[in-house]
């Protein structure tokens, strides 16, 4: 039986999913830069490099993690997002229906 996620785990698992596709594009885009020259670092260095830079990925979206959980919070809250629509709506002159 499937067990279908909320819409916050839905949005949790959608930003991991994106970190790591930003960790694929950091891995192609280094080893591309190595390739062309564009990067010039020893090639026996660029795996610690692409390391590095991975963790920073994961670190940062670890250490915003409480943030990004009120954020995703404050979107899925209808009330919130309709007041910002209205908001919205008030400063670009657009009469409520």
């Amino acid at each position: 039986m499937k067990v279908s996620m909320n819409p916050r785990d839905q949005i949790a698992k959608a930003a991991w999913t994106l970190m790591d596709s930003v960790k694929r594009s950091i891995t192609e885009n280094v080893e591309q830069m190595v390739r062309t020259g564009n990067l010039k670092i020893d090639k026996k260095a660029v795996p610690g490099l692409i390391y590095v830079l991975h963790a920073a990925v994961e670190a940062g979206m670890a250490g915003g993690r409480d943030e990004f959980f009120k954020k995703v919070d404050l979107a899925l809250d209808k009330n919130v997002v309709e007041n910002k629509r209205s908001k919205i709506r008030t400063l670009l002159g657009i009469k409520e229906k």
